[in-house]
């Protein structure tokens, strides 16, 4: 009988021809005289090795894919991207039919870019549906609704890219551009941007972009009052106490009034707000310009994915086990039948309702309740491409986790937070190299979204990564080796290392590309 090691090797064309040749000479067949090919015998026997060997190659892959400890062994012998392929195409089957997991299918990217007019711009339509792109390798995003561009003010729109993948979460700091003329106005992905009061005195907030139809009615009613949200955006109408300084002087950030109303039960992501005389509809306060509803860290609102790797299957199916049985939901202490994977699977399970899972990377911290040790708590922090999770994904996924409850204790649920790092530098790119660029400057972009896949796995299983500056210098450098001179870096020089919570994000704004 064989052991258990035997079906795990393959037994070769070779091995079996010979296999086949003592066979012959045991049964006396005059093998000697098989000179060429030409014989049958000799002819017959070698095809008759090669049958066996593809149907023990396929055999000992069948018997390998049953094992996902064997997944990366079997992705690393394949020979080319086919062969990878059809591994992977298996792999997902035995998820369906051994752990009833189905494999997540790749997902478009949703954008918030900000576009800016400048002082002595015209007024200018932009249309749902115009092209934005970056600048080298045609990644291109189409806005989803229209909006008026007004001359020392900007629009925040949502943007959606025309093709699936990870390849559209470019870094903070990418040069984009609109595909349409528009005179005097620039287009970003920047970050969150500064808090900023929506207004002083009694005004009213109009929201447009991503809500258009929603309106937001003011109230300001001049004590030392706390913001606070009372509505239903089921309806659109939303009533918004400022916060004051008790002299009828609104304080309240942007940022504040999204968070307001999110925890109301809304779901605003990036608006643009106008501040009006409450009640009469009146132009725009003269005290007061438009602007923008901002949001937590990254431009992105749900990122671009890929078809799921082999990894996150295979580590969707090894938490999948601790969901059935105790350690899974009926009630045991932490920490048995290991209870932490669960929480992992339940994370970075894909919640009612969606197409896809918002969340790629969950870190599970027990005994710890939101950073602070507690016996009998856990963390779970949700991190996806963007770093951060939207407050509706974070909500979304913490149903995964009841209906029934699948945990015992004390459980808390949170986004990652977007801890943005600025990279700063000059690119020395050779002129001889036939790029423009531009065009270098998407590979290093890709380069980066890449990278932050490593950063991620290695985030998630608690190791805390550290950023180093030699590390960021050594993706760049190898993002385009027969462009890319060398790196003159100027930017952080100590690790950064990451909170408990913390989510990198890179910056490219600072990096800086010439020839020379």
């Amino acid at each position: 009988m064989a052991l258990f090691k035997d079906l795990m090797a393959s037994i070769s064309q070779s091995e079996y021809f010979t296999l086949l040749m003592a066979r012959h000479a045991a049964n006396e067949v005059p093998t000697q005289t098989w000179l060429s090919v030409v014989n049958l015998g000799l002819s017959i026997t070698q095809y008759v090795s090669e049958l066996l060997a593809q149907q023990s190659a396929l055999l000992t892959e069948t018997f390998r894919s049953l094992y996902l400890e064997e997944w990366q062994g079997l992705l690393d012998d394949a020979v080319n991207s086919s062969d990878k392929q059809r591994l992977e195409e298996r792999f997902r089957v035995n998820a369906k039919n051994f752990y009833g997991i189905e494999y997540e299918a790749e997902q478009l990217q949703v954008a918030r870019f900000v576009l800016t007019s400048v002082a002595t711009a015209p007024t200018q339509s932009l249309s749902a549906g115009s092209l934005a792109g970056t600048t080298g390798n045609g990644l291109l995003w189409a806005a989803q609704i229209d909006a008026e561009l007004v001359p020392s003010q900007r629009a925040v729109v949502e943007f959606v890219a025309d093709t699936a993948g990870s390849a559209a979460n470019v870094p903070i700091g990418t040069e984009l551009e609109l595909k349409s003329t528009f005179v005097g106005v620039s287009i970003t992905n920047q970050a969150s941007g500064a808090a900023t009061a929506v207004g002083t005195g009694n005004a009213g907030l109009y929201l447009y972009a991503a809500q258009s139809g929603v309106t937001v009615a003011v109230v300001n009613l001049g004590a030392s009052l706390p913001l606070l949200v009372t509505g239903n955006l089921g309806t659109k109408i939303v009533t918004v106490q400022l916060r004051t300084n008790g002299a009828a002087v609104a304080q309240s950030t942007a940022d504040e009034v999204r968070k307001a109303i999110n925890a109301a039960g809304g779901n605003v992501a990036a608006l643009v707000i106008y501040a009006r005389n409450q009640g009469t509809g009146g132009s725009v306060m003269a005290s007061v310009s438009s602007v923008a509803l901002d949001w937590d860290g990254s431009y992105i609102q749900s990122s671009g994915s890929d078809v799921e790797s082999a990894q996150r299957l295979r580590r969707r199916c090894e938490t999948r086990l601790d969901t059935i049985g105790g350690g899974g939901g009926l009630g045991l202490p932490p920490g048995m039948l290991g209870t932490e994977d669960s929480l992992v699977f339940w994370g970075l399970a894909r919640p009612t309702g969606y197409k896809a899972s918002p969340v790629r990377w969950v870190r599970v911290l027990s005994n710890n309740k939101l950073g602070v040790m507690s016996g009998g708590e856990s963390t779970v922090i949700l991190a996806s491409q963007a770093g951060a999770v939207t407050a509706a994904d974070v909500t979304a996924v913490s149903g995964n986790y009841e209906s029934p409850r699948k945990y015992w204790g004390g459980i808390n649920i949170a986004s990652a937070t977007l801890l943005s790092i600025p990279l700063i530098g000059v690119i020395h790119v050779r002129s001889s190299s036939g790029k423009t660029l531009a065009e270098v400057k998407d590979s290093v972009a890709a380069a980066l979204v890449a990278f932050l896949d490593v950063i991620g796995d290695e985030w998630s299983r608690n190791e805390s990564p550290s950023i180093f500056s030699a590390k960021i210098v050594s993706v760049i450098d190898g993002a385009d080796p027969a462009s890319i001179l060398w790196v003159e870096w100027t930017g952080f020089v100590a690790p950064i290392v990451l909170a408990w919570n913390e989510f990198p994000s890179f910056n490219t704004a600072g990096l800086a590309y010439q020839y020379g």
